[in-house]
């Protein structure tokens, strides 16, 4: 795929929901945008940051602004858990989820999928 495409590609599947993904669109997310995310939280997370990560893998933008936000876990510690836990002790609980798909954290808000949501 030539920078002009996958430019294109990201353009088009920001703000689509993956039930209206193309082939293209998936596998944009799978091989370009999910190993860029894998790094940044490897790199947020090394021993000596002082970063913590919550990286729950739920497709919702704006996670923030919704009430089930507070419901999202990983492993059982939520968002809040990490920052209390770091602000409260220093300490970093472990909330990086490990599945890989669209949307594949159990605690995630349901998002509809379609024919090529899953590459």
């Amino acid at each position: 795929m030539n920078k002009l495409n996958n430019s294109l590609i990201k353009r088009k599947l920001t703000g689509v929901q993956p039930q209206d993904w193309t082939k293209e669109m998936c596998q944009y997310a799978n091989d370009k945008f999910r190993p860029l995310m894998k790094a940044t939280i490897e790199t947020l997370n090394a021993n000596d940051s002082r970063h913590i990560v919550f990286g729950a893998a739920c497709y919702d933008h704006g996670i923030l602004d919704i009430s089930e936000f507070h419901k999202v876990n990983v492993n059982g510690v939520s968002a809040q858990d990490q920052l209390l836990a770091w602000l409260q002790s220093g300490q970093r609980l472990e909330a990086i989820s490990t599945c890989s798909g669209v949307n594949c954290q159990e605690s995630c808000r349901e998002v509809s999928t379609g024919p090529n949501s899953f590459c």
